[in-house]
């Protein structure tokens, strides 16, 4: 890879899509310090989907 390409991803404007998963995982992990790292997996996803829309969990996790 070059190092031009390096330094143009590090220095790139973030995208709709990057700051809504960014707000995603902030919210994952504070709910995951709530409940004291109880939730894993599937109550995690449960409890995501009643706050957010259930595609967008789907592409954080993917993300993850």
């Amino acid at each position: 890879m070059a190092r031009a390409s390096c330094y143009k991803w590090l220095n790139r404007i973030p995208t709709d899509d990057d700051k809504l998963n960014k707000t995603l995982l902030e919210e994952m992990e504070n709910l995951h310090q709530k409940v004291n790292a109880i939730y894993v997996g599937r109550r995690m996803t449960m409890n995501m989907n009643r706050q957010f829309d259930p595609s967008l969990i789907t592409n954080v996790f993917i993300v993850l």
